[in-house]
């Protein structure tokens, strides 16, 4: 089954819907900034989840989030997965784009709004 990596809120019930529904088809990673919801956890196997634990501002300045680009970079080398899409453009979009061009990444980025 060919690996899908997520990029997004493992908190939100958007996230938690894409990954119930990309589960069908894929063996599911997901990478969250700030915590994966309990439901998610009994979803995906907890080695295949990354909590980067990353304070999130919705005013902007988001210093912390673009810090984390490496440890995305290598969470991608490690797992080398066909598609890594990311929710939301802003934040999870620019850092996913950003690891994968770091990483030579060959994979398809998707990136949802």
């Amino acid at each position: 089954m060919k690996k899908y990596l997520i990029l997004a809120d493992g908190g939100s019930p958007h996230t938690l819907k894409w990954a119930k529904e990309l589960k069908k088809y894929f063996n599911i990673y997901m990478i969250s900034f700030n915590g994966i919801s309990d439901e998610i956890k009994e979803m995906i196997d907890n080695n295949k989840l990354y909590d980067l634990r990353v304070n999130i501002s919705v005013s902007g300045e988001n210093i912390n989030v673009l810090k984390k680009i490496l440890s995305v970079k290598k969470i991608i080398e490690k797992i080398d997965p066909c598609y890594i899409n990311a929710h939301y453009i802003t934040s999870y979009g620019s850092v996913a784009i950003a690891a994968a061009m770091l990483s030579n990444y060959k994979g398809k980025v998707i990136l949802s709004a």
